[in-house]
Order: structure tokens, then C-alpha cells, then sequence
């Protein structure tokens, strides 16, 4: 469909982005997951299942392979980020 051959595709997707094809849409769904693990009260299934993954417990193991850690771990993390400034009596970021 795009006019050229899967290796020529993959090379020059290589050069423009960085990345390969595959690692550019895991990093666009897991920078997608980790907006709606820090903003919204979404389960983490409704999270994988808006992220583009069908099957909850694969984003999951993939999330901890990318990120080295679990969605809920890093949804607690980022909670507590957010929320320490504001014990403290500062404004929040």
C-alpha cells in the first residue's frame, strides 16, 4: 500500500523516527496509557482496551516491560507525586 517493499518501509521508518515501526506504536500506546493512568479513574482494563490492547493481562506484562513497572504501581507512584506538593502547602504542578 505504500508504494514499497516491507524492508525499504521499516528502513526509512527507522531513519525518520528512531524507531522501528512495532517500538513506535508500543511507546504512542503506552504514552496513551500513562495519560489515562494519571488522569482519569479508569480500570485498567477500560485503560488497556482504549490503549489498543484486546487482551488486559498482555498490556499489562508489556506496561511492566516498557515502563519497569506495573500500571496500578505507576498510577500509585504518580498519585503520590501529584499529591506531596499539596501536603505541603504548595500548589500543585
Amino acid at each position: 500500500a505504500a508504494g514499497m517493499s516491507a524492508t525499504v518501509l521499516n528502513v526509512r521508518f527507522r531513519q525518520y523516527t528512531g524507531l522501528s515501526p512495532m517500538k513506535y506504536v508500543i511507546a504512542h500506546r503506552m504514552q496513551k496509557a500513562c495519560t489515562l493512568l494519571e488522569s482519569t479513574p479508569l480500570k485498567v482494563e477500560q485503560i488497556a482496551e482504549a490503549s489498543g490492547y484486546r487482551d488486559v493481562f498482555f498490556f499489562s506484562r508489556q506496561f511492566k516491560q516498557e515502563m519497569r513497572e506495573t500500571p496500578t504501581a505507576y498510577r500509585r507512584r504518580r498519585a503520590v507525586a501529584h499529591e506531596a506538593p499539596a501536603a505541603a502547602g504548595e500548589p500543585p504542578p
